[in-house]
């Protein structure tokens, strides 16, 4: 019975958390801001892709982030761990929430008629994303593994290392932020079709929100991993030494999210050159 009323209790915070975010979806303003962000025009050509993304991205990322969180809280069930623990759960819920912005670049990439042939622009990930945020996610997860390794071999405050759990926090922060590449670069490789200019800039500034997406929450999750380890007893140091590496780690992990993940970023290429096209 005790499973039966949390599930139910569950699944009402879920859909309150999705109607919430959801709000505001239908309101044209929502629209008209992304692609003002982005530098995007809007155009008879391109609104319907980028009305269609904006409601989409949302729907997709609450729905992976509750996903996330679920699936976390139902493995820590079946196997006994406690991942979810602590910031655990929110980490889990960042990962579904970068795989719902992913998905959704997947799922409005614009498609052309037979013989439209394909662009030949160079894409690069530096085109969509700043190289600080490039770079963010891997010095997140090697911070993360820093304290992981300094609490395994640091003996100062004589606490029964568990060793096993610093390093599957460490390599759980490796591969986040080896995944978040992945995601990047096969978001920049999707194949653009030769279309209209304003078509290609609304495709572009899709791409550019995903991939801002994926790198700060990448970044955000592995410094929130990073902050779970500076709270370890294994670490040496002062307490306020400690605290102050946890602060640092929690409030950089709320900045990577609340600011790099939704920065405004306006693509710049050059034209693509269509090939394959019918004569």
């Amino acid at each position: 019975m005790t499973w039966l009323i949390g599930g139910f209790f569950s699944v009402m915070f879920a859909l309150f958390v999705l109607g919430f975010a959801t709000r505001n979806l239908d309101d044209p303003r929502e629209v008209t801001g992304w692609a003002r962000a982005h530098g995007v025009e809007l155009t008879a050509g391109n609104v319907g892709l980028i009305r269609y993304f904006v409601r989409l991205v949302v729907v997709l990322r609450v729905t992976g982030g509750l996903g996330g969180w679920l699936i976390g809280a139902l493995l820590d069930d079946a196997v006994g761990w406690r991942t979810t623990e602590g910031g655990g759960a929110w980490v889990w819920a960042l990962c579904g929430w970068m795989a719902g912005a992913w998905w959704a670049d997947r799922s409005v990439a614009p498609t052309a008629g037979p013989g439209a042939g394909a662009s030949l622009a160079p894409r690069r990930l530096g085109d969509y994303l700043p190289r600080s945020l490039q770079l963010a996610p891997a010095l997140g997860a090697a911070v993360a593994v820093a304290l992981a390794v300094a609490a395994i071999i640091d003996q100062a405050r004589g606490a029964d290392t568990d060793q096993w759990v610093l390093a599957a926090s460490a390599a759980t922060a490796v591969a986040i932020a080896g995944l978040a590449a992945l995601a990047q670069r096969s978001v920049v490789a999707r194949p653009q079709p030769a279309l209209a200019a304003d078509v290609v800039a609304a495709d572009d500034a899709v791409r550019a929100t995903a991939i801002h997406h994926v790198g700060g929450g990448a970044t955000a999750a592995t410094l929130l991993l990073a902050a779970a380890l500076a709270t370890q007893p294994e670490l040496a140091g002062a307490d306020g030494v400690r605290f102050g590496m946890f602060c640092a780690a929690f409030f950089g992990a709320i900045f990577a999210w609340r600011y790099l993940a939704f920065r405004g970023w306006r693509v710049r290429r050059t034209p693509g050159v269509p090939v394959g096209a019918a004569r």
